[in-house]
């Protein structure tokens, strides 16, 4: 821990804690002056040279379902019946689930030791599996179409006798494909925008209009038809720190509860976030996949802006009985200051916008108020936190996000898909899809 018994900080190279206010108005409740934070482990430079520090990546960079499979042949090992091409599936009530931890797995999980002889945490490709039911019931979508898949990949190509590893691997390389195309052609539209005219990219003047139709500046929206031509072996698709640190934590969608609803529309029960962190045993109820799959699919989120739970700002991986947890926005802030990104001003200039010369700018990039509530904090535009310069700009029409954020996100997924070679719509590689068969993952 990075915060002693007395609350105070503990002086460790690999520590960063945040001080609390005396007057904060949650933690001082409870006397909490400390907020725990680890730092990200450092990476080598490239080619090994000296420089400023750099973090490692654990996960992988390209869109690969390394969530299905991992990050390493390791662990897709693991994850293998090694039959059919099939992974591992467990059965809870009476439906495919995901595998059930094993004893001393490592995957992070806070069901007691008592309570694990009726519920037991999970296992996928990527170990925050359990951190949410959100995320886990993803998993088990996942692992439900790879193995739906799988099956009718042997029926079909049973005359050619796939073996296992055949078809497993073209299922691994058709769900990444469904991946790919539902977070360019769904996803990206709805962050991003489909059209932006020059006229209302924002409604700050000073605004650079060099960011109109941003999927299509980017060109990231996938073709409706026939092979990319876009594969660029130059282009480095590894993740952006100012993406995976301020741009993509979009955490003001999440809602704060997880509604249980029947196929009529009937909320049957609301779960509390906080309540659901690193323990699924509400997955154990009778229906409970299917009810909780009709909230997620009935249920608006939240909208993208300035404005986040209280289970993620004062309640965050919170210690049953304690009353309160961590604070996500505060952590997103410390780990840009961690990563040692620019603040949001120099972003601006990155991305061709002109810079904010003081607090009045902001009441146009922001909304009115907005200047003064941020004088109130920072003593210069320049010191404004990327992460939170970016939740509260006013966002482009018919998108999430604002300016900024659009042009960072923008070109990470130009990149990972530009320099991909993998990426499903490449053609005249080993890897390609047959004509007829990428047209499919395109439906």
């Amino acid at each position: 821990m990075c915060c002693d018994e007395r609350q105070q900080p503990i002086d460790h190279h690999a520590c960063f804690p945040i001080i609390i206010a005396e007057d904060d108005r949650f933690y001082a409740r409870h006397r909490q002056r400390c907020m725990h934070f680890v730092r990200n482990s450092p990476a080598p430079r490239s080619g090994c040279s000296l420089g400023h520090r750099e973090q490692m990546n654990t996960l992988t960079h390209t869109i690969d379902a390394s969530m299905v499979y991992g990050n390493s042949l390791e662990r897709s090992k693991e994850l293998r019946t090694f039959r059919d091409g099939r992974l591992k599936a467990s059965t809870v009530n009476q439906v495919e689930w995901l595998p059930l931890e094993r004893k001393n797995h490592s995957e992070d999980c806070s069901i007691s030791e008592a309570e694990q002889r009726k519920f037991k945490c999970f296992v996928a490709g990527d170990v925050r599996v359990n951190e949410q039911l959100g995320l886990t019931m993803m998993h088990n979508l996942l692992l439900r179409e790879h193995n739906r898949i799988a099956a009718k990949l042997k029926e079909l190509n049973n005359n050619r006798r796939w073996n296992d590893e055949v078809l497993f691997q073209e299922t691994r390389r058709i769900v990444a494909a469904i991946i790919q195309h539902i977070t360019y052609s769904e996803w990206l539209p709805i962050v991003l925008s489909r059209k932006v005219s020059q006229k209302s990219i924002t409604k700050t003047p000073k605004s650079n209009p060099q960011l109109p139709q941003v999927m299509k500046a980017f060109n990231i929206l996938p073709k409706s038809f026939g092979y990319s031509k876009s594969y660029n072996p130059r282009v480095n698709p590894n993740i952006l720190n100012s993406f995976a640190t301020a741009a993509y934590r979009m955490h003001s969608l999440i809602q704060g509860t997880l509604a249980m609803m029947d196929e009529n529309g009937n909320v049957q029960q609301r779960v509390r976030l906080h309540d659901i962190f690193f323990a699924p045993k509400d997955m154990y109820r009778p229906n409970a996949f299917d009810l909780f799959l009709n909230g997620f699919a009935t249920e608006p989120a939240q909208s993208f802006d300035r404005f986040f739970s209280e289970e993620l700002t004062n309640h965050l991986f919170q210690v049953p009985g304690s009353g309160f947890g961590m604070d996500l926005v505060a952590l997103n802030i410390q780990r840009g200051r961690d990563h040692g990104l620019p603040g949001y001003n120099a972003f601006r200039r990155l991305c061709g916008l002109s810079p904010l010369r003081s607090f009045r700018d902001l009441d146009e990039a922001m909304g009115e108020g907005e200047g003064q509530a941020f004088a109130r904090v920072y003593k210069h535009v320049d010191d404004i936190d990327l992460f939170i310069g970016g939740a509260h700009e006013l966002p482009l029409p018919e998108a999430l996000v604002g300016p900024v954020f659009a042009c960072i996100i923008g070109e990470q997924k130009r990149r990972g898909k530009v320099g991909d070679r993998f990426w499903y719509e490449n053609g005249g590689q080993p890897t390609s899809f047959r004509p007829s068969k990428l047209q499919i993952n395109k439906k």
